[in-house]
């Protein structure tokens, strides 16, 4: 687990602190976007501070903690902090053909249980990357972002 949040804080820009007016995340610093996190301190969050949040929102509270195997686990994690935890499950509930509910339940388990993990994951990275093309078609201001985008979820395909 440490490593992909390790890796979700590398892709985010560390602890760099950005505030591009053309990123829907506004003030953002350890991947924690202001916009997302409207009750914490982003200038003065710490790396311990983020993984907190990354652990408890976006892990344990999300549900995404139930999934396995664990490459599938870290992509779902990565989606959720790219684009929403709703987003992210309901993304793998389509492809799993179970109720889009947002919740990792025991239909949505069980449901991949009965699946290949690698074809599921897979499948969730083209829908992934299907999802960053509409959204940099439907959001101008957004394409500049579409080439790192595509290239995080393809880090997660599996030969």
């Amino acid at each position: 687990m440490a490593d992909i949040i390790d890796q979700i804080i590398n892709s985010e820009g560390g602890d760099k602190v950005t505030n591009d007016p053309s990123d829907s995340g506004h003030l953002t610093k350890w991947g924690i976007a202001q916009s997302a996190h409207p009750d914490v301190d982003i200038l003065h969050l710490t790396y311990e501070g983020a993984r907190a949040i990354y652990i408890d929102t976006y892990l344990t509270k999300s549900g995404i903690a139930k999934l396995e195997p664990e490459f599938l686990r870290n992509q779902v994690l990565d989606f959720a902090v790219n684009a929403g935890v709703e987003r992210a499950i309901n993304t793998l509930q389509g492809i799993l053909g179970v109720a889009r509910d947002g919740v990792i339940g025991p239909a949505t388990l069980a449901a991949l249980a009965a699946r290949d993990a690698k074809a599921v994951n897979n499948l969730y990275v083209t829908a992934r990357r299907q999802f960053y093309y509409h959204l940099a078609e439907a959001r101008p201001k957004d394409k500049k972002f579409l080439k790192g985008w595509l290239r995080r979820a393809q880090g997660f395909y599996l030969p």
